[in-house]
């Protein structure tokens, strides 16, 4: 089957294949690892349905959007169906409601940026090497933005793995590099499904006449594209980052335990304290999750210091990260903090400072910039 054929039967067909193909997709691409490549093919069987629908009239081209959210939300939501199934005291469903809802957003936020890139593409106000460049940066900037909001880059789909060849622009770019990358590889791949099944359309910068411009009038520059990308790849052969995974043997293992007791008609400290002494001697670091106890003064707040320190008598080499609700004096606020706590020694504690929305109605964010110490000692 050659590549006219595979445009074809791509893009003529997206009811039967396309909608489907892109939740089967989703699903390998949105795990809660993603991986590079996967997430290059979700990428461009976006681009392709947005292309459908630029063909269509309103009210179609809106159905089909809409499927094609649809099927990546629910190709996405089943990636992590079985992580989210305990991860909120409020049982499966509604941990399944949540990562939908978080899933959603991230599918209506590729959906929407290919529909508006393809627009932008369309016009002939931009050279066509320059259009084939539109969705990669708005991906990467959207990326960035999103990385600011309360949430962080929860809503960012950036692969966790298979970027090795990349690796090495993230100390000087970040993480905005791979997306800009990903979703390159993507315009590549679904610009050269345009190209066998649309060969006769002219390119933006040929022509004269005043025929509207398509989404496919920068396909001659793809090869230039891919050649670009690939040459970014080049580094990787003979420069490391400190971080590679082959650095490994050279690291120190510090295992990790995240302290989750059952429920309990016990205080919340009582039980998180019982939890953790299962854990004391397979892990040097404890964490307990945000909140897990409330402190509503000093005293209080010193007096569950010096239990955990109890609790670590005979564990010198055992850390415990204590998170907290810190009422603030004259206040019916608090801080979301959290203090690591060792046998001897208490690390100056941190309070968060970028509150997501819920969280707001009874916490404050906190004014003060964390300020590093250099106090942890072997």
């Amino acid at each position: 089957m050659d590549a006219s054929t595979v445009g074809r039967f791509v893009l003529r067909r997206p009811p039967a294949a396309l909608i489907p193909a892109t939740g089967a997709i989703a699903y390998a691409a949105m795990s809660t690892v993603p991986y590079f490549t996967p997430l290059v093919f979700l990428h461009s069987g976006i681009l392709v349905g947005a292309h459908d629908a630029l063909q269509l009239p309103a009210t179609g081209a809106l159905g089909k959007i809409c499927l094609q959210w649809l099927a990546i939300s629910v190709g996405g939501t089943l990636a992590r169906l079985g992580p989210s199934l305990h991860a909120l005291s409020t049982g499966p469903a509604g941990s399944i409601a949540m990562s939908f809802l978080f899933v959603s957003i991230q599918a209506a936020l590729g959906v929407g940026i290919a529909q508006l890139s393809l627009r932008a593409m369309s016009y002939k106000a931009l050279p066509a090497w320059q259009q084939l460049l539109i969705y990669p940066s708005a991906w990467s900037v959207t990326g960035m933005a999103v990385s600011l909001s309360p949430v962080g880059r929860l809503l960012a789909v950036t692969p966790a793995d298979g970027y090795s060849a990349y690796a090495w622009t993230l100390p000087f770019i970040g993480v905005s590099a791979i997306d800009w990358i990903v979703a390159a590889w993507a315009v590549v791949l679904s610009q050269s499904l345009f190209a066998s099944h649309l060969p006769d359309v002219p390119y933006a910068d040929d022509s004269d006449d005043d025929e509207p411009a398509t989404p496919t009038n920068g396909r001659k520059h793809v090869p230039t594209l891919a050649a670009l990308l690939i040459a970014l790849a080049m580094p990787s052969f003979f420069h490391r980052p400190v971080f590679d995974h082959d650095s490994a043997d050279n690291a120190t293992l510090l295992p990790v335990a995240c302290i989750l007791p059952p429920p309990s008609e016990s205080l919340p400290l009582i039980r998180y304290i019982e939890e953790s002494k299962r854990y004391m001697s397979n892990a040097k670091l404890l964490v307990w999750p945000e909140a897990a106890v409330t402190v509503n003064s000093a005293e209080e707040k010193e007096e569950l210091f010096t239990k955990v320190r109890d609790l670590l008598d005979n564990q010198k080499q055992t850390w415990i990260a204590v998170s907290y609700l810190e009422r603030v004096e004259k206040t019916e606020k608090y801080l979301n903090s959290v203090t690591i706590v060792g046998h001897q020694q208490t690390l100056p504690g941190w309070s968060k400072q970028h509150l997501v929305p819920r969280e707001s109605c009874n916490s404050t964010p906190n004014v003060h910039r964390l300020i590093a110490h250099n106090v942890l000692q072997s």
